[in-house]
């Protein structure tokens, strides 16, 4: 049962059918009708064991809270410490829809099932299945336009200039899906290093704003000031925050609604210097479109869920989320090598200093905020114009083929509706633009480093403090509860099974002439509940000191750089771990 329950997790393409049958053919035993759903059966009892299983640990490591998972779903995110500077975001995260994830209802549920049905497959009415990552359909209707109203209309001032552009939240969509689907989708929010934070399934409905208004005040509830989000129609959906009831709420923390990179240049321009990451500071190099890639993965869910009951698509999505969750991955940083390329475009356009492409961005916003509105007189001549033109019935002045040649310019459009001489204006030349653009992604190059030595700081000292903690519950338990403290140290094991990767590859990073961070152990920023911060006694620090020896921060360690060396200290406490882990579960 446990190697199916992995392998599923891991191509979830197998069914239970062709695993069924797989078993059958290696025993040599022929296939029956009912083989399948008793296996299925057994599945159900084996995922809540494992889930009561959890649950008892959570509870021994104090982490009972039904937000716990939330506030600590990633540790780069969520774990501060103490002297570290304060960025312009607290956290950041990705949301959207997608609706791949169909489920076509039963034509039975449980309140109608009569003698003879199938139960084990119709528990719609019975269970969730979802956990802790899927909202209560409850809490989602509360979003609802007949809950709140229409928070669509747009009455405010200082609208986005392209709200007015995206549809797929109108109600001509919404209100359309095909009549077969019941769950006709899944909608998720991750944070930017892809942990899972909350989701919804969408039921009889597109992409409609209760989902992502429902994702927001589950956000906004849970975590602090600052939080930004990334949607592909963020500059619209951040109206719809703004004349929703979480208004005041979302005023207060600061909280701030951006626009995903590759989405973003598909929106007014701007727009984009409202809302693209590429102009906002401290954004870094996040491009905040985390669930592309995700949903790029998460697709492979589609065909074994169609046919199955919302308990077990919950039950199949929620553990592949929990799954995804224990993977992490590191951005490289390669756009700063841009900076020499930077310097000659700036000699070559007789720029002295960086700060004028902060001026042309000013400059830039200043034209386009004034084409929102035409002037009146320009308004009286374009429209006698355009009288003379329907008169005389001449050609348009401008063709297609005269768009061709001018192609070349990258800011053509922008140079068609001109209300004044826009020639000697650098910003609009493509080597200004160009320029401006590199500097800009440099800018958020160097601020992606500032955020990187903060959160490996962050992260070196959780695993010292997750460590220290599981071992001081495990310790508590051992002589009372021996079952139990096997299943903590099953838990540790899976936490911790990419602590040394991790830190080997900090050690060697640390010895990169450019780094500029640190890789000693930070101090907590107040105590947090299940993670034990008070001060360990002296066997737990020894047993622990293997965290701090690799980071090759002690005296007779730190005129060390060979890297070869650094591998090999790494490999010693690697080993000195798996011993100590063996030793623990013997005893």
């Amino acid at each position: 049962m446990e190697i199916f329950h992995t392998a599923i997790l891991h191509c979830p393409q197998l069914l239970i059918q062709a695993f069924v049958q797989t078993l059958c053919d290696l025993h040599h035993f022929p296939i029956t009708g009912g083989l399948r759903e008793q296996f299925s059966i057994c599945y159900d009892v084996f995922i809540a064991i494992l889930d009561n299983v959890e649950l008892r640990v959570m509870r021994e490591l104090s982490r009972s809270d039904p937000n716990w998972w939330l506030k600590n779903c990633c540790t780069t995110c969520t774990f501060k410490l103490e002297g570290e500077e304060e960025l312009e975001f607290s956290m950041f995260g990705a949301m959207d829809g997608n609706d791949s994830l169909k489920c076509i209802p039963h034509s039975k549920t449980v309140g109608t099932l009569v003698e003879g049905d199938k139960i084990s497959s119709k528990w719609d009415d019975l269970y969730d299945g979802g956990g802790e990552y899927i909202l209560p359909r409850v809490e989602v209707d509360r979003w609802s336009k007949e809950a709140i109203g229409d928070v669509d209309i747009v009455n405010a001032e200082n609208v986005s200039p392209c709200e007015e552009r995206w549809k797929n939240m109108s109600d001509d969509h919404t209100s359309k899906m095909w009549g077969v689907f019941k769950e006709t989708g899944f909608f998720l929010s991750l944070c930017h290093h892809g942990s899972m934070l909350v989701g919804a399934d969408m039921v009889k409905s597109r992409e409609q704003a209760k989902y992502p208004l429902a994702v927001v005040a589950k956000l906004l509830q849970v975590f602090g000031d600052r939080l930004g989000i990334g949607y592909d129609i963020g500059c619209k959906f951040g109206g719809t925050v703004h004349r929703s009831p979480l208004r005041e709420l979302a005023k207060t923390k600061l909280f701030r609604m951006l626009v995903s990179l590759f989405h973003g240049h598909a929106h007014n321009r701007l727009c984009q210097l409202w809302h693209l990451g590429t102009y906002l500071k401290g954004l870094g190099l996040k491009d905040l479109e985390t669930l592309e890639h995700f949903f790029s993965k998460s697709n492979a869910l589609a065909g074994c869920i169609h046919y199955v009951s919302r308990f077990h698509c919950c039950q199949h999505i929620s553990w592949y989320l929990k799954h995804i969750d224990r993977f992490d991955s590191f951005e490289h940083l390669n756009i700063i090598d841009s900076y020499p390329a930077l310097q000659k475009s700036m000699w070559e356009l007789g720029i002295t200093n960086e700060k004028e492409f902060k001026a042309w961005l000013q400059e830039k916003e200043v034209y386009l905020s004034d084409l929102q509105h035409e002037p009146p007189e320009e308004t009286i001549e374009i429209e006698y114009y355009a009288r003379l033109v329907h008169y005389y019935d001449i050609e348009p002045p401008l063709q297609w083929d005269h768009v061709i040649e001018y192609a070349f310019l990258a800011d053509f459009d922008l140079l068609r509706d001109v209300q004044q001489d826009m020639s000697d204006c650098k910003w609009a030349t493509p080597a200004g633009h160009q320029a401006m653009d590199m500097y800009f992604k440099i800018c958020q190059a160097r601020e992606e480093i500032k955020h990187l030595n903060i959160k490996i700081q962050q992260l070196i000292t959780y695993m010292h403090t997750e460590d220290m903690h599981l071992q001081q519950c495990k310790a508590v338990v051992a002589d009372t509860d021996p079952a139990l403290a096997l299943q903590i140290a099953a838990y540790q094991n899976g936490q911790e099974c990419f602590y040394a990767m991790h830190m080997r590859w900090f050690y060697v990073l640390s010895k990169d002439i450019g780094f500029t961070g640190s890789i000693d152990l930070g101090i907590v920023v107040s105590q947090r509940d299940g993670f034990g911060l008070e001060e360990p006694d002296d066997d737990i620090m020894n047993l622990d000191s293997h965290y701090i020896n690799v980071s090759g921060r002690t005296d007779s360690e730190s005129d060390e750089s060979d890297e070869e060396e650094a591998e090999e200290v790494v490999f010693k406490e690697v080993q000195a771990i798996i011993q100590v882990s063996k030793d623990n579960e013997r005893q």
